[in-house]
């Protein structure tokens, strides 16, 4: 089946935030399917607007798995719950688990940014992040899948700052446990050029400060090449022989992987 097969549908409608997506849908093992509407993917979820969190109630999400760094998180701030009692929010009867399990201990340097426009140089560099990002994530990894795995946890939102590099590698690794095939896991993550595109045209709307900086961004590291997921996924299966075998490398349980294919799969 096509990957095309797999774009309709998948975005909900929020005004501040800009890559979010459903990951439901998709193929997986054994003629299984990614329930819809447990799991979602997205950018930084610090500001959505009076109308966004009125969305985000009608999805009906139980759980948020906040990828960022300590930096982000108190430069950028927190989910919009965390700033209200919850008796007295609008969304009060609404509950939400929260979870903060960053998988990097700081964002990406200056230095680390890549200046080049050759994509090849964009997705050999993202490979390498995202590699990394497997051995010092790999706690936070485990503790995710654990999350996931509860029978009350979904729907669940995972997000990192801008829901492309954190979230794709979280993402590849619970489609690619649930059975889902390479080229559909790497379709996902080129989604994120969507995503990409709308946070620029809403800098340039509304903060054209903010903006400019993004402009100064080498255009390659905002990229997402299907060849940098698809090495981290050869990687996966090179390094450690699956996904699966992965997350049980770092301490997962066999029972907690299949109540997450239970969970999300129908």
């Amino acid at each position: 089946m096509s990957a095309d097969t797999y774009v309709a549908d998948r975005r909900a409608s929020f005004d501040r935030v800009f890559n979010f997506r459903d990951l439901g849908g998709y193929l997986a093992a054994e003629g299984r399917t990614v329930r819809w509407g447990r799991l979602y993917r997205s950018d930084s979820l610090h500001q959505l607007s009076d109308d966004d969190l009125e969305t985000f109630r009608l999805l009906g999400v139980r759980t948020v798995i906040d990828l960022r760094t300590e930096v982000e998180v108190a430069e950028l701030g927190h989910f919009p719950l965390d700033q209200h009692p919850l008796d007295q929010h609008p969304l009060d009867q609404h509950r939400v688990d929260r979870h903060h399990l960053p998988v990097i201990s700081q964002p990406w340097e200056d230095d680390d940014r890549l200046p080049v426009a050759a994509d090849g140089a964009a997705a050999e560099f993202l490979t390498g992040r995202y590699v990394d990002m497997l051995v010092e994530g790999a706690a936070s990894f485990a503790a995710i899948v654990a999350v996931l795995a509860r029978p009350d946890a979904a729907p669940t939102v995972v997000h990192c700052a801008v829901g492309k590099d954190r979230t794709g590698v979280t993402a590849a690794l619970v489609l690619s446990v649930l059975g889902v095939a390479d080229d559909l896991i790497v379709h996902d993550y080129t989604l994120s050029a969507l995503g990409m595109a709308r946070i620029e045209d809403w800098l340039a709307e509304h903060s054209p400060e903010d903006a400019e900086q993004w402009a100064r961004q080498p255009t390659s590291w905002l990229a997402s090449p299907p060849a940098a997921m698809a090495a981290l996924l050869n990687h996966l299966r090179d390094e450690y022989g699956s996904a699966e075998h992965y997350l049980l490398a770092q301490g997962v349980r066999a029972a907690t992987i299949a109540a997450l294919r239970t969970n999300l799969l129908r």
